[in-house]
């Protein structure tokens, strides 16, 4: 039986310099091996040195493995634009006039990043998007570009204008405002809009053949895909809408779970033999359902790419000793219904991995712990300021904790 001791000398690497070229991050190699997609999680949303520890990990990984795509938790349709500023189109100063949500959501440096990394390469890496628009805060940035597609060739697009009007009346930045205003809209106008997209996803996929006969295919699926995430958004608001009604079901969340899931394999079937670097929570790259207690939030994407791809699928979990983290609280009268606060943690709770880092002398030292296969478990690892009930062991393929961290509060205002 492998002991405390055995598995902090096994198991657990200190990291003294995240250079590239670094031996230190050699054991990265053995944990991604074989892997299509590497997922790179987060504790919190709105850290700096989550996402400048992710930089250098694609770094090493690109020049290591080969990664193409550089996917993040951002919206499917909004990325393709987002992917043509990301290859060099325009200046380096109008990122905003390609999204204005990359930036609002705390990605806008690492985007710039990786504009100046695609620069310094012959081949260049494609960003891509696997959510629905605005995490479901709206349905248009999916619905508009499948109408303008339904435009050149020739379907009849009535019934999606009236659609695009009904979706203009909750459009908001989050699902908490959109969910909010959806609710003060009578149920004719609500139900109307599920009624068009669902008859607008059976035609179009019924005439697939018919359609592909005058386009691509690959155009036929990028426009399916747009449809599929109006469809999922509007699932979601719905959902939310719903869920301080007795009669709700919880699992619901789990919808954009899966579609971020089936959007990461779009992405793989899209770009044959391609390998995906994925972005994303910790609680949406875990492969064990995300419980807070007994009560199951949602089965996140990381089961499902579990399932699709088994060992080709690797999770890496980033989490932080620090004393405090950023925590998003519930705020109607701000634009995305929540504020990002910097709040003070308490220890570590009992047979969490953040309190054996705690209990080893660990906080102080960039480490990355290897889970795969161990005999050793943790019950829990810190997320926001809370704690997520799994077995981490099951859930991760390797944890990364930093010593310090910092919060910008400036996102998502």
């Amino acid at each position: 039986m492998l002991t405390t001791a055995d598995f902090l000398q096994e198991r657990v690497h200190r990291i003294e310099s995240l250079d590239p070229s670094s031996k230190d991050l050699n054991i990265l190699q053995s944990i991604t091996q074989g892997a299509k997609v590497v997922a790179i999680g987060e504790g919190s949303h709105f850290i700096n040195e989550y996402w400048e520890m992710r930089q250098r990990l694609f770094e090493y990984l690109h020049r290591s493995m080969g990664l193409e795509i550089f996917a993040m938790e951002f919206g499917f349709s909004e990325a393709w634009l987002v992917d043509r500023w990301v290859g060099g189109e325009a200046s380096e100063g109008d990122l905003r006039l390609f999204s204005e949500s990359i930036e609002n959501w705390g990605a806008g440096n690492t985007i710039r990043w990786l504009r100046k990394y695609n620069a310094s390469l012959d081949q260049k890496i494609s960003f891509a998007g696997i959510d629905i628009p605005e995490a479901a805060g709206t349905l248009l940035p999916s619905l508009l570009p499948f109408y303008e597609f339904a435009r050149t060739i020739s379907m009849p697009t009535g019934d999606l204008r009236e659609a695009i009007l009904i979706s203009d009346e909750f459009a908001s930045r989050s699902v908490v405002t959109a969910a909010a205003k959806w609710k003060q809209m009578p149920a004719t106008r609500t139900d109307r809009l599920a009624a068009i997209l669902a008859n607008t996803l059976t035609r179009f996929v019924s005439l697939k053949d018919y359609y592909t006969e005058t386009i691509s295919t690959m155009d036929y699926a990028i426009a399916l895909r747009h449809l599929e995430a109006s469809i999922c958004a509007e699932f979601m608001i719905r959902a939310v809408a719903h869920a301080d009604r007795r009669k709700a079901f919880m699992p619901d969340m789990s919808a954009r779970e899966y579609f971020m899931a089936k959007s990461v394999m779009w992405h793989l079937e899209a770009n044959p033999g391609s390998k995906i670097f994925l972005l994303a929570h910790n609680n949406h790259i875990q492969k064990t359902n995300v419980a807070y207690g007994q009560h199951t939030a949602a089965v996140p994407m990381g089961f499902f790419l579990s399932k699709f791809l088994g060992d080709e699928y690797c999770a890496i979990a980033l989490t932080s000793a620090d004393n405090h983290t950023a925590d998003m609280i519930i705020d109607p009268s701000r634009p995305t219904g929540f504020k990002i606060v910097d709040i003070k943690l308490s220890k570590a709770i009992e047979g969490s991995f953040n309190a054996f880092i705690e209990d080893n002398s660990l906080a102080d030292i960039l480490t990355l712990t290897d889970m795969r296969r161990s005999t050793i478990n943790f019950s829990s690892i810190r997320s926001q300021s809370s704690f997520v009930d799994t077995s981490v062991k099951d859930a991760f393929d390797a944890i990364i904790n930093l010593p310090t961290i910092s919060v910008n509060t400036k996102h998502g205002l």
